[in-house]
């Protein structure tokens, strides 16, 4: 069987050859051999169109490859750069004080921006030129602040980002505290409170998010203030009714931050126990006593009355003074004159009667 293979198979392509050149397959050699001659026709006569296109081909290949060997490789690691920082003043400063900073980077061809943190939170930002930074604000948070100055590349595959090296910079702040009534109008400075009432206090110019303790006479309130992310914060508290009339004093502190307010607290049902050194503009006149204490049924209010709790004045009673003892003496002027005539009149009358 395995003689006889070849020579099937050579029988067989024998077979299919004069089956193709009968006349039933004469269409299709036709067919091919006439597509074959097209083929061959328009190559030559379309040679010169496609030795154009194949340069016009070769052309663009050539400079997709040139673009490609120009371009930088997406492998290649960006240059290195750095920052390098500068702030004045460095010393603490009061709030909106102007703070000039500057920031250098290297290489100084490297494109970008600066952007510089205070504790994370940018608070300036600007184009770099020639490699220098230079910008100034007022709008620094209170606190201990860290400075750090920060480059952004304008393509970040050609240079790298960088940050400076932190440095410290504390804003000092100045707190403060004010009273509002329970009706919303503020309390001034030295101005009087009426027990009892609610009050509210209000302060600024804490830290942010931190706890303000509120004590009054040097006693707790009971109410701590929550300040905001501005330092900012407020809490209404009572007074209690068990003060008593006089000058209070008011303090906000948190930490080492301490504030103060000054004001007149009035208490009709209580007399004060210390009369005010100065008592505000506008507070009703207070007696200089602690208590009313009575002897033997007889109410008396320990103290002696004057002309100024009579309410005589005593410049008002000098001209009658005067007027008095000017007639005084003139009265006992004529005392003697008087008692001569009056003997002089009694021996007439003695006389009269002799006869």
């Amino acid at each position: 069987m395995k003689g006889r293979h070849p020579f099937i198979w050579h029988r067989v392509f024998r077979h299919l050859r004069a089956r193709v050149r009968t006349p039933r397959f004469a269409i299709l050699n036709a067919l091919s051999s006439g597509f074959a001659k097209g083929c061959v026709v328009v190559i030559g006569r379309h040679v010169p169109r496609l030795r154009a296109g194949l340069a016009v081909v070769l052309v663009a290949l050539l400079a997709v490859v040139g673009s490609i060997a120009l371009a930088p490789s997406a492998s290649a690691a960006p240059a290195s750069t750095s920052v390098a920082l500068a702030f004045s003043p460095t010393g603490p400063v009061d709030p909106f004080t102007l703070v000039s900073f500057h920031a250098v980077v290297t290489p100084r061809t490297a494109p970008g921006s600066i952007r510089f943190l205070a504790n994370g939170v940018a608070i300036a930002s600007g184009e770099v030129t020639g490699g220098d930074v230079a910008l100034t604000t007022t709008m620094l948070p209170v606190g201990d602040l860290t400075i750090v100055a920060e480059y952004v590349p304008s393509d970040a595959r050609v240079f790298a980002p960088s940050r400076s090296a932190q440095q410290p910079l504390v804003v000092v702040t100045q707190p403060r505290a004010w009273l509002l009534t329970s009706s919303g109008s503020a309390v001034p400075a030295g101005g009087q409170v009426r027990v009892p009432s609610t009050v509210q206090v209000d302060v600024d110019g804490f830290a942010a998010d931190s706890v303000v303790s509120v004590e009054l006479g040097g006693t707790s309130v009971g109410t701590a203030i929550r300040t905001g992310s501005d330092g900012t914060g407020s809490a209404r508290f009572a007074i209690p009714a068990s003060l008593g009339s006089r000058v209070y004093v008011m303090t906000a502190k948190s930490g080492s931050l301490t504030t103060s307010f000054v004001f007149y607290i009035y208490n009709p049902f209580l007399v004060p126990t210390t009369p005010p050194t100065t008592p505000p503009p506008g507070s009703p006149a207070v007696a200089p006593v602690s208590a009313t204490v009575q002897h033997g049924g007889i109410p008396s209010t320990g103290r002696t009355p004057s002309l100024a709790h009579t309410g005589t004045d005593a410049v008002s009673m000098l001209p009658l003074g005067l007027m008095l003892l000017l007639v005084g003496g003139l009265l006992m002027r004529a005392q003697p004159l008087v008692a001569g005539l009056a003997g002089r009149h009694a021996v007439s009358t003695g006389r009269h009667r002799a006869a």
